[in-house]
């Protein structure tokens, strides 16, 4: 997908005053919707640092995917925490 291929790229130019946490973010919607859901997990779980009420979210609907209710549960109750 060329939006996996282009977010990898811009990870690759991540210095100190440029954060990857955006990209990972990105990175993680684009697995998600391939279905490679422990790749959009992983991704998801990199944003969280910056951007922790869209990771959580991600990772919530990551589960859901998965059909692992009690997991997604548990994500949205950190959606509600942030």
């Amino acid at each position: 997908d060329k939006a996996v291929e282009m977010y990898q790229r811009a990870l690759e130019c991540v210095t100190p005053n440029k954060p990857a946490d955006a990209c990972h973010l990105n990175l993680a919607t684009a697995h998600l919707r391939l279905e490679q859901y422990e790749k959009a997990k992983s991704h998801y779980e990199q944003a969280i640092g910056m951007y922790p009420e869209e990771a959580w979210y991600g990772i919530a609907r990551v589960f859901y995917a998965q059909k692992n209710l009690p997991m997604t549960r548990e994500a949205f109750e950190k959606v509600l925490e942030t």
